[in-house]
This record gives C-alpha cells, sequence and structure tokens, in this order.
C-alpha cells in the first residue's frame, strides 16, 4: 500500500462549456476544506459560433432528405433547395476554415 501526499491547498479544477447559457463553468474543489466554488465566464464569440454552425449542420441532414424525398420537386421546391443548399454550405467553410467571427449567410 502506498501513500499519497498531497500539498497544502491542493485543488481540483474542471472547466465544461455550457453552450445553452454561452459560458464555460468552472469548478473548483478545494481538497483540503471541501469547499466547492463555481464561476461562471462568457464563451468567446467564436466558441458559440461554431456550435451553433454545427447544430445546423445536423438539422441540414433533415432538411436535405426531406427534400430529396421529393419524387418530383417543383421549380420553386428547387429553387428554395438551391438558397437553403449555399446558406449550409458557407456554415460549412466556415467550420472547415475556421471563420468563427459570424454565422451570417448560414
Amino acid at each position: 500500500m502506498s501513500d499519497i501526499t498531497r500539498a497544502p491547498g491542493a485543488k481540483s479544477i474542471t472547466t465544461t462549456p455550457d453552450y445553452t447559457k454561452g459560458v464555460m463553468v468552472t469548478t473548483t474543489v478545494d481538497l483540503d476544506t471541501d469547499q466547492i466554488t463555481v464561476k461562471e465566464t462568457p464563451l468567446p464569440p467564436e466558441s458559440l459560433n461554431a456550435d451553433a454552425l454545427t447544430k445546423k449542420a445536423t438539422s441540414a441532414l433533415t432538411a436535405n432528405a426531406t427534400y430529396l424525398a421529393i419524387p418530383t420537386p417543383t421549380n420553386a421546391q428547387v429553387a428554395a433547395q438551391v438558397a437553403l443548399l449555399t446558406r449550409e454550405v458557407n456554415a460549412l467553410i466556415r467550420l472547415v476554415v475556421g471563420k468563427l467571427d459570424a454565422t451570417t449567410g448560414t
């Protein structure tokens, strides 16, 4: 059996993003006193935008499957799908090249 020596004042720190609230949650546990401190700091806009674009990409799969299930789309449906695909591609390009300063045009 081995003894584990812990430095006085040692802390356990975990961080978890909360995209719903737009914050990073940092939980600190003082291992001497078991005191728990929770701190929330705003996530950078780039992180929020990446999350938003990823969610849009997931939704796009459903929208595209719905369009593909139409046996004979009308001209209006085709035009709407082209516009939708253009926005989806813009979202993917922003994700791939890391241009996460905005989500406009997606």
